[in-house]
């Protein structure tokens, strides 16, 4: 097959399966790693709306989100070197502050501990926000005006909107992709081969950069269940020594470090989402909506050296790449 007819023929496949990529959210779920783009249910950002007069204002989360949403999702983002630097940060955290509340230790200054604090926010804020965004499953506005949520068909009296590269093409279609931005605005890749998906998503973890418009990068099935590793005992018994130290104090720190010693433990933070086997999702942060075009091409630049350069289907995207 010469150059120019592959990628015609991977972009035709890519359309066909582009309506089809989410088929999880009517329930369905995959076996075996089938040999072509899955097929399934249409998938819809599916849109509720409500007149002015009847909107709640400051309307909530849907019931049962925890509001430490996140953890097993934001780990299994992190490089097993990224890991390992979480782990011993923590640990000198939790030293540090052992040592103040020992009686005799007179503290001269809390630059150290104050810098390693704002550190590990810095780090790990942007991912935790769209961990516990993407642990919704629905969102609605602030307003109340609107709710958004995953459908593999419209119900009677509701609007829907595929999921695509298409920019929006109403008001109406981009306040529901930027109400649900963690699928509205993300990349998946598929590989018929499952084993070469967490060589994938290991290498794009591996290489994003510290300014990374990247927030999550995981695979399907750590969609649902963290990855383990020995660094991940060290972490959650880092974010429990940090708590009994006194980082409970902390009222930005405390819910992440709750949520990471409780990791282990957590069911699954995203059951309405279920991706086929093989697929690859890689969310933006909430501050790279505005860039979408960037963010696409730094997703493909990172996937091009990717695993030899293993070829993979766009399955979704913000953007056309």
């Amino acid at each position: 097959m010469t150059p120019p007819l592959r990628r015609r023929t991977q972009t035709r496949l890519g359309r066909i399966a582009l309506p089809f990529i989410m088929c999880g959210l009517a329930g369905r779920s995959f076996g075996a790693a089938p040999p072509s783009p899955p097929t399934g249910p249409v998938t819809n950002l599916e849109v509720t709306t409500e007149p002015p007069g009847l909107a709640t204002r400051g309307a909530s989360p849907p019931a049962g989100l925890h509001p430490r949403a996140g953890a097993t999702l934001v780990l299994n983002s992190l490089s097993e070197a990224a890991r390992l630097d979480l782990a011993h940060a923590l640990e000198r955290l939790a030293a540090s502050l052992g040592r103040r509340r020992n009686p005799l230790f007179v503290p001269l200054d809390d630059g150290v501990e104050r810098d390693e604090v704002e550190r590990l926010l810095s780090e790990l804020g942007p991912a935790f926000a769209a961990a516990g965004a993407l642990s919704v499953g629905r969102w609605t506005s602030s307003e109340g005006d609107l709710t958004v949520q995953g459908a593999s068909r419209c119900r009677p009296g509701a609007t829907c909107f595929p999921l695509g590269a298409a920019p929006a093409q109403s008001q109406l279609e981009g306040r529901a992709r930027f109400l649900a931005w963690p699928v509205g605005f993300a990349v998946v890749v598929w590989t018929p081969d499952a084993r070469r998906t967490s060589r994938i998503a290991a290498s794009v973890r591996a290489s994003r950069a510290k300014d990374s418009r990247i927030a999550l990068v995981v695979t399907a099935a750590e969609l649902h269940s963290l990855r383990g590793s020995p660094a991940v005992a060290e972490i959650t018994r880092g974010a429990t020594n940090v708590l009994r130290a006194g980082g409970d104090h902390n009222e930005a720190l405390a819910p992440l470090l709750t949520s990471i010693a409780d990791a282990a433990s957590t069911s699954d933070e995203a059951s309405w989402l279920k991706l086929p086997r093989g697929a690859v999702l890689i969310v933006p942060r909430l501050g790279a909506l505005a860039t979408a075009d960037a963010f696409v091409r730094e997703a493909r630049a990172l996937l091009d050296r990717a695993d030899g350069k293993v070829d993979v289907e766009w399955l979704l995207s913000p953007r056309p790449r």
